[in-house]
């Protein structure tokens, strides 16, 4: 039984449109059933069981099941919030008119699945992966539509956090790219000239081309050479006024 049920939910998870043929396998070779209503209910039960979101549809898309994996991804608390309304309704999509178009778009990509922008109960969007499938009655007309949903909102919200990462990076690189290559600099005063032969200072040409911006300090080595020079020509020329005072006195007195 336990391998029955894990039959089935593999065929739901890899290719919904083989479900009727997995089904038609199934009951071919189940061995240790009494009837065909003890079929259907172990059919059942691995559908209910399954861990995508389904819903089954009538030909004009008007939903007449869905199990409790499809309640709980669109936070529905009842089946008979959703039965009887038409699937279209569940898609964010203006595109989407009846639930047909959703096989149709499947279709149209050549794919066993689609990615749409799905609505919650209270209106919230959210990513879902969709395969489906026709379904048939025994003279082969097609009778109903039935429908595999897997949430895929966090592996899009990674994808979108990485695609970012990209972008960030890319521009990073084009602005490292910027400064590569001969830059002509100045040998005396150390301005910059860029390629349309204006003169501008290192911190403005690197502004320019970076959008950095510049805070000064002064380095140990600057701080060694100049202010302990500009503190010791202050202090000369302190002396030298100290003098020049001393002396005027002293004349003052010989005045006198």
């Amino acid at each position: 039984m336990a391998k029955l049920k894990k039959h089935i939910n593999q065929g739901f998870g890899t290719a919904q449109t083989r479900f009727t043929q997995d089904i038609n396998v199934l009951v071919e070779n189940i061995v240790d059933v009494d009837s065909t209503n003890d079929v259907f209910n172990i059919v059942f039960d691995a559908i209910e069981s399954n861990i995508s979101g389904i819903i089954i549809t009538d030909r004009e898309g008007i939903i007449k099941y869905v199990n409790t994996s499809f309640l709980r991804m669109f936070e529905f608390i009842d089946k008979n919030e959703v039965l009887g309304h038409n699937a279209s309704n569940l898609f964010a999509s203006k595109e989407i008119k009846t639930f047909s178009d959703i096989h149709s778009i499947i279709d149209a990509v050549d794919g066993e699945t689609e990615e749409f922008i799905a609505l919650h109960k209270d209106g919230t969007k959210f990513f879902v992966e969709v395969s489906s499938s026709c379904i048939r009655n025994h003279k082969g007309l097609v009778v109903g539509m039935m429908a595999s949903f897997i949430n895929i909102t966090k592996r899009k919200v990674i994808e979108a956090k990485r695609e970012k990462l990209v972008v960030n990076l890319q521009k990073a690189n084009n602005k490292i790219k910027k400064l590569q290559g001969l830059i002509p600099i100045c040998a005396w005063c150390k301005n910059i000239r860029d390629d349309k032969g204006y003169w501008y200072r290192v911190e403005e040409y690197i502004h320019k081309h970076t959008k950095a911006d510049f805070t000064h300090g002064v380095c140990p080595e600057c701080n060694s050479k100049y202010l302990m020079q500009s503190d010791e020509e202050s202090d000369e020329e302190s002396d030298e006024e100290s003098d020049e005072e001393s002396d005027e006195e002293n004349d003052e007195e010989s005045d006198e």
